[in-house]
C-alpha cells in the first residue's frame, strides 16, 4: 500500500531517506526503516530522543541514591546490596536496548531544527506517544514467556474471516499483528510511539529476539530477587505487515483504504474518542468493518475515562455503522512471574459495518 500525504492526501514517493509528496512538496523522513509521518516531524523526533534521556535518569535516580545511602552504613544487609546492584543493572540493559533503537533516529537529529520549548509530559504523550517505561511494559504484556493471557486477548480481538488489508491503529507491542497477518493479504501497523514501533517491528517483521529485563522494585530498600529476564520473541515473521509511526486521529492512508480497521484498547487513552471514530470511518471502505476493544472496570472509577458502553456503541451507530457485534470477555492481567494474583478485567469487542 502507498502511504498518502497528511496535507493533500496524494501518493508519497520514495525520495532517499523520505517520502515526498509530488503535488504538495512536502517531506517525511524514514528512520530505521520506520516512516515518521506525523503532522510535525522535527518536534517529534527530539521530543523522542530527549524524553528517552529524561527517562534514563529518572529510572536511575533511586538506585543512586540507595547505594550511597548504603555505602554510608556499615550494618548494610549484603543482599539488599546486592539485590540494588542487580536491579541496576538490569534497568542498564534495558536502556542499552533504548539507546540501540534510538541510534537511526538520533543519527537524523541534525538535519532537523531543534525544539526551543520545553513541553510538558501531556504534550510529550499527544506529540510522540510512550516512552521507555510505556515500551517495557508493552512488550512484557505482549510477549513474555510465562503467560499466555496477551495471546488470549489477541485472538478474542482479531478480525472473524478473510481480509484484503487491515489497518491496526495503536498496534502496540504487536501480538495483535500476529494473529490477523495469516488471514489478511497485508496488514498496516500505526504506532506513535518510534520506540514501540522499532520493536514491534523487529519481532513481528524481523523475527528477532529482544531480552528485556522486568524489573519489579518498587522500593530499592526491599530484599529480594527482583529481576526476571525475558526473551521476547514471536513464533514467526509476518511478511506481509508494515509499520508506520502516525497518529491515529491522522492516518497517513487514503479514504476507504482498508477492508477491517481495529483500535484495540487505544479508544479510552485517544485525547478525542469521537475524531477517532470519524478517522476509522474515513479509512474502511464502504462494506468494511471496524473493531474496537476497550476495558470498563466497574469496580474501578479511574477507568471510566470517556463513555460508557452503550454511548460508545451508539457513537459507532451514529457514523454510519451497522453493529454485527457486541461481546463480553474477560480480560486477565498476570500482576508478574510467577505471581497468584491476577487482575481480572472486563473487554467489550464491538464490530461494525460501514455502511453503503
Amino acid at each position: 500500500m502507498t502511504f498518502a500525504c497528511l496535507a493533500c492526501r496524494s501518493a508519497l514517493a520514495k525520495r532517499d531517506d523520505a517520502l515526498a509528496c509530488e503535488a504538495c512538496g512536502r517531506r517525511w523522513p524514514v528512520v530505521g526503516g520506520l516512516p515518521i509521518l506525523v503532522a510535525d516531524p522535527a518536534a517529534y523526533l527530539h521530543a523522542t530522543s530527549e524524553r528517552a534521556e529524561d527517562k534514563k535518569r529518572v529510572a536511575f535516580a533511586p538506585y543512586a541514591f540507595a547505594g550511597a545511602t548504603a555505602v554510608e552504613r556499615i550494618d548494610v544487609d549484603p543482599t539488599q546490596l546486592a539485590s540494588i546492584t542487580a536491579a541496576a543493572q538490569a534497568t542498564q540493559e534495558n536502556f542499552r536496548a533504548v539507546d540501540a533503537w534510538l541510534a537511526p533516529l538520533r543519527e537524523a537529529l541534525p538535519r532537523f531544527e531543534r525544539r526551543s520549548d520545553v513541553l510538558a509530559e501531556a504534550d510529550l504523550d499527544r506529540l510522540c506517544g510512550y516512552g521507555p517505561f510505556g515500551t517495557f511494559d508493552h512488550l512484557l504484556r505482549d510477549w513474555r514467556s510465562d503467560s499466555d493471557d496477551a495471546e488470549k486477548i489477541a485472538r478474542a480481538t482479531a478480525i472473524d474471516g478473510r481480509a484484503g488489508v487491515a489497518l491496526v491503529l495503536g498496534s502496540g507491542g504487536g501480538r495483535l499483528l500476529t494473529e490477523i497477518a495469516p488471514q489478511c493479504n497485508e496488514v498496516i501497523a500505526v504506532e506513535l510511539s518510534y520506540l514501540l514501533a522499532t520493536a514491534s517491528r523487529a519481532i513481528v517483521e524481523e523475527g528477532a529476539v529482544i531480552d528485556l529485563f522486568e524489573v519489579r522494585m518498587r522500593s530499592v530498600k526491599a530484599i529480594a530477587d527482583r529481576v526476571t529476564r525475558q526473551a521476547l520473541k514471536g513464533r514467526a515473521r509476518r511478511e506481509n505487515v508494515r509499520h508506520v509511526v502516525a497518529d491515529a486521529h491522522a492516518v497517513p492512508l487514503k479514504d476507504g483504504a482498508a477492508d477491517w480497521v481495529i483500535a484495540a484498547f487505544l479508544f479510552d487513552v485517544v485525547p478525542d474518542g469521537r475524531r477517532l471514530i470519524d478517522e476509522m470511518r474515513r479509512l474502511v471502505r464502504a462494506g468494511g468493518r471496524i473493531v474496537v476493544t476497550t476495558l470498563f472496570g466497574y469496580e474501578n472509577d479511574d477507568l471510566w475515562t470517556y463513555y460508557a458502553p452503550e454511548q460508545l456503541i451508539a457513537m459507532i451507530e451514529a457514523h454510519g455503522f451497522t453493529l454485527e457485534e457486541a461481546t463480553w470477555s474477560e480480560h486477565p492481567l498476570l500482576a508478574s512471574p510467577g505471581a497468584t494474583r491476577r487482575y481480572v478485567g472486563q473487554m467489550l469487542k464491538v464490530v461494525a459495518r460501514r455502511s453503503m
